[in-house]
């Protein structure tokens, strides 16, 4: 099943309601930035298409873009991500979902959209033609799954907004040819999704059963909050260390409460990208 999972932890402003702000306090601007990633894995250039990967660092652009207007004027962290996935998940050239609920599969998720009033549509929604073709090459045993642009089973933001508040959303196509019922890591809070405004926002991508066994996303801010680490130390920890020794292969994304943002990976490529109040933008495929 195709899912997307959203989480952001506000911060606690109750005292805004009865102390004063100086006029020196309005005046400081929060720092703004956003992340955002594509898939991360095996991701071979003659794959990528005539133009070199023009296309997809041009959906990179726009997701990206996009998102960071929203915090531009003014708008949430967790509108600004759900704003740079939504458009990742509608480009075909990424192998994302189209919008789903953290967690429910089956006959129960049918039944609580239906409640809500949700359109249905049919399974062919969801199919590209080059994922089709994808999936046969695998099943007549022309390729291996991780060959098959594996790096782009994921899309992802996270984001800090005006106010303060970390945002992270995760939409996944899944693994190629999957096994029938498979859940991955995006919809599982504190592996492939974790905010917390005490430390960071994460959203992973990679071989999910790892992700899992490791709680990467959560990891990642754990060893900020309760160890002090940096957020570039944290990431690499987790993602070149950790995850390597237990077999895992992919990357995150990260940004922390003072605006750093951190594009770990530990595979051959990762489709990301990043944007920031200070004037940095990046989009990227492959380590530099």
């Amino acid at each position: 099943m195709r899912s997307t999972s959203i989480m952001t932890i506000p911060a606690v402003l109750l005292l805004t309601s009865i102390v004063a702000v100086s006029s020196a306090d309005a005046e400081i601007k929060r720092p703004l930035a956003i992340a955002i990633h594509g898939g991360a894995g095996v991701i071979a250039r003659e794959q990528l298409g005539p133009d070199d990967g023009a296309s997809y660092r041009a959906g990179l652009a726009e997701a990206l873009d996009a998102g960071y207007a929203v915090l531009e004027q003014g708008g949430s962290s967790l509108d600004a991500v759900t704003t740079a996935v939504r458009i990742l998940e509608d480009n075909p050239l990424f192998n994302a979902g189209r919008g789903a609920h953290v967690m429910l599969y089956g006959a129960g998720a049918e039944e609580f959209a239906s409640s809500r009033g949700f359109e249905f549509v049919p399974n062919e929604f969801f199919i590209t033609p080059q994922r089709k073709q994808q999936l046969e090459r695998v099943l007549q045993g022309r390729t291996q799954p991780r060959n098959e642009l594996s790096g782009l089973g994921t899309v992802g933001a996270v984001a800090i907004d005006s106010s303060g508040n970390l945002a992270a959303a995760t939409s996944t196509g899944g693994m190629t040819n999957k096994r029938w019922g498979r859940i991955g890591d995006a919809p599982i809070i504190g592996a492939g999704t974790y905010a917390n405004n005490a430390s960071c926002a994460v959203s992973a991508t990679g071989h999910g059963e790892y992700f899992i066994r490791s709680v990467v996303a959560y990891d990642v801010c754990a060893l900020m909050e309760y160890k002090g680490y940096s957020l570039d130390r944290a990431a690499t920890e987790v993602v070149k260390r950790k995850l390597v020794e237990r077999g895992g292969e992919g990357g995150i994304i990260a940004v922390d409460r003072a605006g750093n943002v951190a594009l770990e990976f530990n595979s051959p490529g990762m489709f990301r990208g990043m944007r920031d109040s200070a004037g940095r933008r990046e989009i990227a495929i492959y380590e530099k």
